[in-house]
């Protein structure tokens, strides 16, 4: 799969909630609290080829508290930015053999630095290929072991605010829309943005930031008005730092702060908090 795939692969070598949050694989989940679990890592698109730093954090992030980590390097683009467009055959086909490696993986708990894969992979493709005698099933044993990454560290993991190491510094976070509305972890993000620094909120942390995927490029002057308005409520609060657990809305906002030359630091949430990990974490 590339460059981005082999750091993506490196970084799993290298560095190895809310009640909607929670997936419904009973099994599994009483596996993962009665031993260090195993968590199998799907990268997405955008934190594979753009952002492969977010999938290293992600994964430093996971074994620092014992999760053992696997990368199936076979798994392509989930397939959400297919369906939205109106592919459906390829959005099923592309569904159904992710589905099929996925029930292959030995794992507990599969998790995304990017919520609206695991969205797409927990409530998109049980809908998707339902009917589907084969895939059909495939596809709900492992949407039984999405979570978001949020909940999966705070609530599974564990993490807490000895372990890290707080310097004052004031973040605002972005709660991005799969991860609030498609996977309920909005609330363990927020708790641990209060374990890792002075967490601030702004009035506008729940709107869209007007990325969307393709939506940016057809709308680009709604787009732009929808990210402006969301930049002004964070400027206006004194932080120095806007974090969120997506690499679409990282590569929005990022953008955004870049063409107004403003001083407030845009970084996606795993590779803040594990750039504040307490030493001997």
């Amino acid at each position: 799969r590339g460059a981005g795939a082999e750091a993506a692969g490196a970084a799993g070598e290298a560095a190895a909630g809310e009640a909607a949050a929670l997936p419904s694989g009973g099994a599994a989940t009483r596996r993962a609290r009665a031993s260090a679990p195993r968590v199998a890592l799907f990268t997405g698109c955008a934190s594979e080829f753009v952002y492969p730093e977010e999938s290293r954090a992600a994964v430093r992030l996971l074994r620092a508290k014992g999760a053992s980590v696997v990368y199936p390097g076979e798994l392509g683009c989930c397939g959400l930015p297919a369906q939205a467009s109106g592919w459906r055959r390829i959005s099923r086909e592309m569904a159904a053999r992710n589905a099929g490696i996925l029930d292959r993986v030995d794992a507990d708990w599969i998790v995304s630095p990017c919520p609206s894969c695991a969205s797409h992979l927990r409530n998109g493709y049980p809908r998707i290929l339902d009917g589907d005698a084969v895939a059909g099933p495939k596809a709900l044993a492992a949407a039984g072991r999405v979570a978001d990454l949020a909940w999966l560290l705070k609530e599974v993991l564990g993490y807490g605010p000895d372990d890290f190491a707080r310097d004052g510094e004031r973040v605002a976070f972005h709660s991005s829309c799969h991860q609030c509305r498609g996977l309920g972890g909005g609330g363990a993000a927020r708790e641990l943005l209060r374990d890792a620094a002075e967490y601030v909120e702004t009035s506008a942390e729940d709107l869209c930031c007007g990325f969307g995927g393709a939506y940016s490029l057809k709308f680009p002057e709604t787009s732009a008005a929808i990210m402006e308005r969301k930049l002004k409520s964070v400027e206006g609060a004194g932080v120095q730092a806007l974090v969120a657990f997506c690499p679409g809305c990282v590569m929005q906002l990022r953008g955004g702060e870049d063409r107004r030359g403003k001083a407030v630091r845009v970084e996606h949430a795993a590779e803040f908090l594990a750039g504040r990990l307490r030493a001997g974490t």
